[in-house]
């Protein structure tokens, strides 16, 4: 028998559907798509950034649009409870030298001044693995040091996730399966909902 202790632990840290067919053993019906644990749930209107946390980016280094997501993480005692999707950025025509800048202007940040180092807010970029290489500036600096040198810090593996693993992630940072909603979504952000309410499995 599967401990009590080890069955919570996965309905609080598992997607639904995960934990239905690894720990119930049941058959479930292919929906097609790729988010199946977004819902309306996870869109709130009061979503809103707060200033006093660091400014999390999640980033994509495609050169048109430049796109990236802003949040804010939620914790308790350390530990990160909710994240929370107040904006997305889309910049046409962009590169990776144009990111940090829109960034700090926006939001604030941690570089380009001397002045009073305690106010300046920190921004934090969860971006691309790929971005180590040389791919966007052309002049011999990767995507991830042209974010370094502007004073953002930057969180990635070092290489990409596993695609099934990247995917269970996302589905439980929505919902785990004791029903509770982990992500809260801005309604202004419509290309990430869009996103995960029609990206789907290719046929094959």
């Amino acid at each position: 028998n599967i401990p009590v202790s080890e069955i919570e632990e996965a309905k609080r840290t598992l997607a639904p559907e995960v934990f239905e067919r690894e720990y119930e053993a049941k058959i479930l019906s292919n929906t097609g798509l790729v988010v199946s644990c977004f819902s309306m749930e996870n869109v709130d209107s009061s979503i809103e950034d707060d200033e006093r946390l660091p400014l999390y980016v999640g980033m994509d280094f495609n050169n048109d649009p430049l796109t990236a997501i802003l949040a804010n993480i939620i914790k308790v005692n350390g530990r990160a409870v909710e994240l929370r999707v107040f904006g997305e950025l889309n910049l046409k025509s962009a590169t990776t030298w144009d990111m940090p800048e829109v960034l700090i202007e926006k939001y604030g940040g941690d570089c380009w001044s001397d002045d009073d180092a305690a106010t300046r807010r920190r921004i934090i970029a969860c971006p691309d693995p790929t971005g180590k290489r040389k791919q966007t500036s052309g002049v011999g600096v990767s995507d991830h040091q042209i974010l370094r040198k502007a004073g953002i810090t930057v969180y990635a593996p070092e290489a990409p996730y596993n695609t099934a693993d990247g995917i269970r992630a996302v589905n439980a940072a929505l919902r785990t399966a004791d029903g509770e909603v982990h992500t809260k979504i801005n309604p202004g952000c419509r290309e990430l909902i869009k996103s995960f309410r029609t990206l789907g499995y290719a046929e094959g």
